[in-house]
């Protein structure tokens, strides 16, 4: 995406020294921003409607196992699976 960390914080409304804990291991991203970065992620490679669906539909189904402790696994996308034209 070519954005900077700080520019990157200003994006999804971080600080930038929380953008550099996430890089290094330090701490999580909350499950709502890494949700909402994933759906950010998927727009921005301009998806069509039906790949979008489906990993919305994954995400959604994450969600719910997120609320058990026991399944707490953050949701994979691998971008270089997506068949899309940038």
């Amino acid at each position: 995406m070519g954005m900077t960390t700080k520019e990157f914080g200003r994006q999804f409304g971080c600080s930038h020294p929380a953008v550099l804990k996430w890089e290094s291991g330090q701490s999580r991203i909350s499950p709502v921003l890494d949700a909402y970065l994933k759906l950010f992620m998927l727009d921005y490679l301009k998806t069509n409607n039906e790949e979008f669906r489906e990993y919305f539909n994954k995400l959604k189904e994450c969600m719910v196992l997120k609320k058990e402790k026991e399944n707490n696994k953050p949701l994979e996308i691998n971008i270089d699976e997506l068949r899309v034209a940038i």
